[in-house]
């Protein structure tokens, strides 16, 4: 005997609301974490992630491609990050940002000398 909701096609429904519900939390993940002011707060938050404040602890360490694939993780940092690791994200942090506000209106397709003069 099969159940109602298949022969109605409810379950085929359920399915593609809930596909269409991962596909919009995917976008909206990626459209908070492209905002410019992120860049600025992970640069003040990462400070803390040191060695001498995480002894004891960890940091959980999970890194996604756009489009929302897993490359990494998740993986424990024990003890916290090093300098190195620390300053390396900093120096990342602010290529980002540098490279996001070079696209400003009036600058697309333009060459950046022939602007500066």
């Amino acid at each position: 005997m099969s159940n109602d909701c298949d022969e109605c096609g409810l379950n085929d429904l359920l399915n593609s609301l809930k596909e269409r519900v991962k596909q919009l939390e995917s976008k909206l993940f990626e459209s908070e974490a492209y905002q410019i002011h992120r860049l600025y707060f992970a640069d003040k938050e990462v400070k803390n992630l040191t060695t001498d404040k995480f002894m004891g602890g960890g940091v959980i360490l999970t890194v996604h491609s756009l489009g929302g694939k897993e490359l990494v993780g998740p993986v424990l940092i024990s003890d916290g990050l090093s300098d190195d690791t620390i300053q390396g994200l900093r120096k990342d942090f602010s290529r980002s940002f540098e490279r996001r506000i070079v696209l400003k209106p009036g600058l697309v397709g333009k060459d950046k000398e022939s602007t500066d003069k």
